[in-house]
């Protein structure tokens, strides 16, 4: 293809993908026409654009023939899509205009955007979000055991076989048991709940919760049938066993049994849900939740006929019932057990975090290889952060549910309980304050108060390395600008964030030694005492609880944050949906990769576009690198033969995170090649302190276009960190993506700027 003949007019089709920051739909496009449009000048023009709604069909995609191991993901992720009514309907706009240059010629320029925040974004509302927070959580540990699996997998490393079998017991532990666990304490927990009601109120609360569950229980079973008219007849029997439990004086201890059993279902329910994100062995391991909770049953029914000769002859209980008194004794005994096995698997964890971070430190001494310790290193990040997050929000959860049964009258209620877990030395009556504080006090004490200063110091150390960076993302400066002291501004970026790994490495050690002092606690207990750490100590409880609250806050206020605050969050959640698998019918890579593809489907379809520029940014390059490179190994949209294409890519963590931290599915971004993806030539932009991704092949922070290169060159933008590259700060950007629209391109060379 050559360079435009005067007058000759040539079709060019835009695709803006956009990246962090959950832009509003059609602002990127709107961006990109903003910074073309301000590069006219007397020998360039760009025509006003006129805006065109798109009502785009997603129709279903079957790729077949992927071979590499990323691919394979992307395939089985579209196979196995269920493509909702919501997925079908995409609409977006088509921003149409006219470049027009002097004794050159002109081109018609179509401006498209994909969108795909809507399918990686956390919900807004909040109980989805805490269900997606939790989920968070364990996708990281996911991610680490699965990057270190995969590396075994192609390896022959002893050590990494090992590591791989420690992380495969550390995600049994932390996704399932100890979440299962924590259901667990939520029936027993409502079983106590009806001692808060006057006398009057428990037998109609006791009436309509039975009725409820009785009619919902028969309806399940008719509408199973295939009878769901029958099941309205199911009110009568529902009806009158309300009546029942309203005229008899067990209205208390059945209102206590009926939430038991609700708070059980809750429990199936719950972990059914949650080990569906996990696939067949996660559901294998639900069937032994099951079984547990029955042996929880038999094991209540057990105590129940143990505990009755030990009930005390009077209660200080609102109901003064021996059976009502000792019926919330067995529920608050259960809590007790629960809460105890809870804190013995957490030291189970605990320890298999130790050997699981601790091994890959010693990676030279293991003898793996580059990549080998990298995927090693993957899974100590991944572990550690799932555990940490969960187990500081778990602590603040309980805390808070702790704190408000405090300020209850419940709080004043006493309980009958073993005095020692062996059951052989009697039972004891507390208050439920009192229990409520032991339990607590043993999971917060001074070594849980040492892990949480070292939760901080990690946090202070990893902010540490970005602070040059945070400070341009709220001081954007413009990337236009040249001179001897801008390029020596970008080397001083640029080789500070080089250095910035040495506080990431410390802040990964100051996290395991706050793991290991959990788990030297009753050898360091009194030394931890000496310090002023131990549980007494009222400002480590206060740290610790603003620390655990800001996880959950941060991340659903992370659109009121500073910016670099809601870029490193956003940059979690979209690492982690994009590499997400179950549920596969609503997985998110197939979800934005089959809209994806039917843009590109319906933009080349006429087949009357010369050209083909994708202009993507941040995540967006990823999305756009995998989709590319799935659509030339499948061969599944053979139209793109026919057009030039070519592919800017801004701030792109290709190389710098993914191909450092998941090596077995992005090994191949190291060295990254256009043939790969079928583009004709690859132009990567960067900010010389951007913590998410700058060079993708040997750039530096004074990168600029070369005067003759293969198919592929870096440039650097200029001083700044991840995000401004669409806004007017970045008019180096629209000179570059003005360059790649006007220019007719050849693999052998491309003129200066």
């Amino acid at each position: 293809m050559t360079t435009l003949n005067q007058g000759q007019t040539k079709r060019v089709a835009l695709i803006a993908v956009h990246g962090v920051g959950s832009p509003a739909k059609g602002e990127t496009v709107r961006q990109v026409v903003e910074l073309l449009q301000a590069e006219s000048g007397d020998a360039v023009h760009y025509s006003p654009f006129s805006e065109t709604p798109l009502h785009i069909p997603v129709e279903p995609v079957a790729p077949r023939g992927a071979r590499s191991g990323d691919t394979q993901f992307s395939q089985q992720a579209l196979g196995e899509l269920d493509l909702t009514d919501e997925v079908r309907r995409y609409r977006t706009l088509k921003l149409s205009g006219t470049r027009t240059e002097d004794g050159i010629g002109s081109h018609h320029l179509d401006c498209y955007e994909l969108y795909w925040e809507d399918f990686s974004s956390a919900s807004s509302s909040m109980p989805r979000f805490l269900s997606e927070l939790y989920q968070l959580m364990f996708h990281l540990a996911s991610l680490g055991r699965k990057t270190v699996v995969q590396a075994s997998d192609a390896g022959t490393s002893a050590a990494l076989a090992v590591l791989s079998r420690l992380h495969r017991c550390v995600e049994a532990i932390l996704p399932s048991a100890i979440p299962i666990g924590n259901f667990y304490l939520v029936p027993f927990l409502l079983a106590i709940l009806p001692a808060l009601l006057p006398g009057q109120a428990a037998p109609l609360a006791a009436a309509l919760l039975w009725s409820t569950l009785a009619f919902a229980a028969l309806y399940a079973m008719a509408y199973a049938a295939g009878r769901p008219a029958l099941g309205w007849l199911a009110l009568l029997p529902a009806a009158w066993l309300g009546m029942a439990i309203h005229e008899r004086a067990i209205a208390a201890v059945a209102l206590s049994l009926g939430l038991l059993l609700f708070g059980l279902a809750l429990v199936w329910l719950g972990t059914r849900l949650l080990m569906s994100r996990y696939g067949e062995t996660a559901m294998r391991r639900t069937c032994w939740a099951s079984l547990a909770g029955a042996l929880t049953l038999i094991a209540l029914a057990w105590l129940m006929v143990e505990a009755l000769r030990m009930l005390p002859p009077e209660s200080t209980l609102a109901h003064d019932d021996a059976v009502t008194a000792y019926t919330y004794s067995v529920a608050a005994t259960a809590f007790m057990l629960t809460f105890v096995t809870l804190s013995a698997l957490w030291t189970v964890l605990a320890l298999l975090l130790l050997l699981t971070c601790g091994l890959p430190f010693a990676a030279r001494w293991m003898g793996l290889d580059a990549w080998q310790a990298r995927a090693a290193r993957t899974g100590r990040i991944g572990v550690m952060l799932s555990s940490t997050l969960f187990m500081i929000t778990t602590l603040f959860l309980w805390s808070a549910i702790i704190h408000g049964l405090n300020q209850t009258a419940l709080s004043a209620q006493v309980f009958t309980i073993p005095d020692r877990l062996d059951f052989g030395a009697g039972y004891a009556a507390v208050r439920l304050s009192s229990l409520a504080d032991i339990l607590f006090t043993a999971s917060i004490n001074g070594a849980g108060n040492l892990f949480l200063l070292a939760c901080c110091g990690a946090l202070l150390l990893a902010i540490a390395a970005v602070i040059p960076s945070a400070w341009f993302e709220a001081v954007p400066a413009r990337a236009d600008e040249d001179g001897d002291a801008e390029r020596q501004r970008r080397e001083k970026l640029w080789h500070w964030l080089d250095h910035a790994r040495t506080p990431l490495w410390a802040a990964e050690l100051v996290l395991c030694a706050g793991w290991l002092v959990l788990i030297l606690d009753p050898l360091l207990g009194a030394y931890v005492a000496r310090l002023g750490f131990d549980g007494s100590e009222t400002w480590f409880h206060v740290a610790g609880g603003v620390l655990a609250a800001a996880i959950p806050a941060t991340l659903f206020f992370r659109q009121h944050l500073p910016n670099v605050a809601t870029a490193v969050m956003d940059i979690l959640l979209d690492v982690s949906n994009w590499l997400r698998e179950r549920p596969w019918p609503h997985n998110p890579r197939g979800r934005i990769m089959a809209r994806y593809i039917s843009l590109l489907r319906n933009i080349l379809k006429p087949a009357h576009y010369d050209r083909l520029l994708i202009v993507c940014y941040s995540q967006g390059t990823v999305i756009s690198a995998d989709t590319l490179k799935l659509l030339k190994e499948t061969d599944l949209l053979p139209e793109l033969r026919n057009v030039e294409l070519v592919l800017l890519t801004l701030g792109s963590p290709l190389r710098q995170l993914y191909a450092a931290r998941f090596p077995h599915w992005y090994g191949w971004a190291e060295q990254a090649d256009p043939a790969a993806l079928g583009v004709t030539l690859w132009a990567n932009g960067y900010r010389s302190g951007d913590y998410v991704g700058r060079a993708l092949w040997d750039g530096g922070p004074l990168a600029q276009r070369p005067t003759a290169h293969g198919d592929h060159y870096d440039f650097c933008v200029g001083v700044g960190a991840h995000l401004h590259y669409f806004d007017r700060t970045a008019r180096r950007v629209g000179r570059e993506i003005d360059f790649l629209v006007s220019q007719a391109l050849t693999v052998a060379s491309v003129p200066t700027p």
